[in-house]
């Protein structure tokens, strides 16, 4: 008998210990901070695009006019409102636009960055505020995407042309060559290079023996005059930018060189402008373009803005294509 008493305490006393410690633990979790659980698999937010943004280094120079047209195209069938800037060859410009188009309620921006050091704290706030920036030729850190040129290859695909026509035409001749690149732009810098190392390569004999600085067609004629008056034997010209500076140098000789003596002359342009192109196919000194294609570009960056609004993964590092043309090549593809 007191051993049933006994064994009925003892079970008593363990279901009071165990019901206290269930309590306890319940209690606890209640106390306890909650976690969200975010569902796996989830994609970002769709959004539709209602406004951007484009914002121009030069907004003259005919690449971009054809890029700005490609903008429009897609924007007008998308009933997307467009706000367009110049930079005019100027950062404070583009950061005053930058802020603007910011207040005005755009949801991402297309800018050809001028300095990308300089854009960076603008940038850096678009990013907190969750507007997209696409930034064209020149990296900015904070920007949603950076669109490059490998200007050293840019470069090099002007050398090659001018170094091949030459090596094809004048083989073992000492033939003199001159640049006319944007000195103060960092993509010039880089071209530069380019340009030098392939003609090099493609016409070992040849000698640069001027570099000067190019930024439109009226500076581009005017090196090349000063060229001329110093180096009169300079033969070939390797440019860069909108074909402002072929263009320069083109005019110049066309001014000064007899029709029979066209033949020992060339001049390489960039960015396949409709101009260039033009001269090209003429068949005369105008030896050689690199196209960026233009319109490609405007589409390319209208559409990374529009898929990352959509919720779509985009790089953040893209490239540029360009296309490297002679004769050949223009009177078969333009």
């Amino acid at each position: 008998m007191s051993t049933s008493k006994s064994c009925f305490r003892r079970d008593s006393l363990f279901l009071k210990a165990f019901t206290v410690l269930l309590a306890l633990l319940v209690a606890l979790a209640a106390c306890s901070p909650k976690v969200a659980q975010t569902p796996t698999g989830t994609a970002p937010e769709a959004k539709k695009l209602v406004k951007i943004g484009v914002i121009h280094q030069m907004a003259s120079w005919e690449m971009y006019v054809i890029m700005q047209a490609a903008i429009e195209k897609l924007a007008k069938e998308d009933g997307v409102e467009l706000v367009v800037a110049d930079g005019q060859g100027d950062p404070a410009k583009q950061i005053q636009a930058i802020e603007t188009m910011a207040n005005s309620g755009v949801q991402g921006i297309i800018a050809v960055t001028i300095d990308g050091q300089a854009l960076e704290p603008s940038v850096a706030k678009l990013k907190e505020q969750g507007i997209v920036f696409v930034s064209l030729f020149t990296e900015v850190p904070s920007a949603t995407v950076n669109v490059y040129v490998d200007e050293y290859q840019y470069g090099y695909a002007i050398g090659s042309l001018a170094g091949k026509w030459a090596q094809q035409n004048f083989p073992g001749l000492a033939l003199e060559a001159a640049l006319l690149r944007m000195h103060d732009y960092r993509p010039g810098i880089q071209r530069g290079q380019g340009m030098r190392d392939a003609f090099a390569k493609e016409f070992p004999t040849g000698v640069i023996v001027s570099d000067q600085n190019s930024v439109d067609v009226q500076t581009a004629m005017s090196a090349t005059e000063a060229i001329l008056q110093a180096n009169p034997d300079v033969k070939i010209f390797m440019t860069d930018s909108d074909d402002t500076g072929a263009i320069g140098a083109y005019e110049v000789l066309m001014a000064k060189i007899k029709p029979e003596n066209y033949n020992q002359y060339a001049v390489i342009g960039a960015d396949g402008t409709s101009q260039g192109i033009k001269y090209l196919k003429e068949g005369g000194m105008y030896r050689g373009d690199v196209d960026v294609m233009p319109a490609q570009l405007g589409i390319d960056s209208y559409n990374f803005i529009k898929d990352i609004l959509a919720g779509k993964t985009v790089d953040q590092k893209q490239y540029v294509k360009f296309l490297p043309v002679d004769y050949a090549t223009a009177v078969e593809k333009y």
